[in-house]
């Protein structure tokens, strides 16, 4: 499950993406801000072109969000997280000995979670019914696939050994049952 399956349909590519991003918040944070940027300018420029917004000479992504026209069409409250992302992004890129906090990526993914709610609805064809609010829980735990590894060793491990005791039970009845026919 993902927070992001509302794009899977219609916008592939921005779920594989942000799945990616989801998977990685605690074990690799760098690697989610990157790719919350990377949503958010492939969003940008997927505006451009559903816009029919003439591309400047400088496509920097800070420099395609800076865009009147762009500027225009997308809340102002998004543009300051949308920026908030890209420094993020930017930082976990270029700046290897700045230290990236799972907290960081954590903000970095849940506004770009708002952002790509907002283009889904904005530019889908279909109808696509949206998630609420941002769920951390679908956001795997470090260690989580290792413990529910074990889980499952364990259960099997716990199945055998009752298998086993009830296979030896069966040996000692037949073994009786052997005797008492062999006693008449």
């Amino acid at each position: 499950m993902s927070n992001f399956k509302f794009l899977e349909t219609e916008w592939p590519q921005l779920f594989s993406k942000m799945k990616l991003a989801e998977q990685r918040v605690y074990r690799e944070p760098k690697s989610t801000a990157t790719y919350c940027r990377m949503s958010i300018e492939e969003g940008i420029h997927k505006i451009y072109e559903l816009e029919y917004i003439p591309y400047p000479f400088n496509t920097d992504l800070l420099n395609l969000m800076s865009n009147e026209e762009v500027k225009s069409i997308i809340p102002a409250d998004m543009q300051t997280a949308m920026h908030l992302v890209r420094k993020s992004g930017n930082n976990a890129i270029h700046y290897s000995d700045k230290k990236y906090t799972k907290q960081d990526a954590e903000t970095a993914i849940r506004y770009t979670y708002d952002f790509l709610k907002w283009f889904a609805k904005s530019y889908s064809q279909a109808d696509i019914e949206l998630p609420g609010v941002f769920d951390t829980t679908l956001i795997p735990k470090v260690g989580a696939e290792r413990a529910e590894k074990k889980k499952l060793i364990d259960e099997f491990e716990s199945e055998r050994k009752a298998l086993l005791a009830q296979l030896e039970e069966l040996k000692a009845e037949r073994e009786i049952e052997v005797d008492k026919a062999q006693e008449s």
